[in-house]
């Protein structure tokens, strides 16, 4: 009962730097996986978690509002450690950082998609890029065309 009652009085910033930390080692432990094909469970496994957080948050007090204002903390300080590491690591260590392309196409997948969705002409895009940056082109964060 003690450790809920500690729970009661955990400071905002506490919340956002171990939310924070652990954001950063879950992208540290799962880089290396492909999370497109586990979509689903991941955010099954989020809301659980946020659930269970909600839920250890308001015991202390009883207010479930409170338990909810700390665990939408925890999550926002996680989410964007998390955001924040994975453009870090994508910008400057990733496996094909060596090549060259655009700034916001090393972060995303979504940049060659946003230049070609006005003209659907994804050739002509391709041609400036290759005049641009030169015969290998990231066009994504893990996509190079020749």
């Amino acid at each position: 009962m003690a450790a809920l009652s500690t729970l009661a009085n955990v400071a905002p910033a506490q919340i956002l730097g171990v939310s924070s930390v652990l954001g950063v080692s879950y992208h540290l432990a799962t880089r290396h996986l492909e999370p497109d094909y586990v979509l689903p469970q991941l955010f099954g496994l989020y809301g659980l978690v946020f659930a269970g957080i909600t839920y250890v948050f308001s015991q202390p007090t009883g207010s479930l509002l409170d338990g909810l204002r700390k665990a939408g903390m925890a999550a926002a300080g996680f989410n964007t450690a998390l955001a924040a590491s994975i453009v870090v690591y994508r910008l400057f260590f990733h496996r094909l950082g060596g090549f060259k392309g655009p700034l916001p196409a090393r972060a995303t997948k979504f940049y060659f998609l946003m230049r070609i969705w006005k003209r659907c002409q994804a050739h002509v895009e391709l041609q400036r890029l290759h005049a641009q940056f030169g015969d290998f082109v990231r066009i994504g964060e893990s996509a190079v065309v020749r």
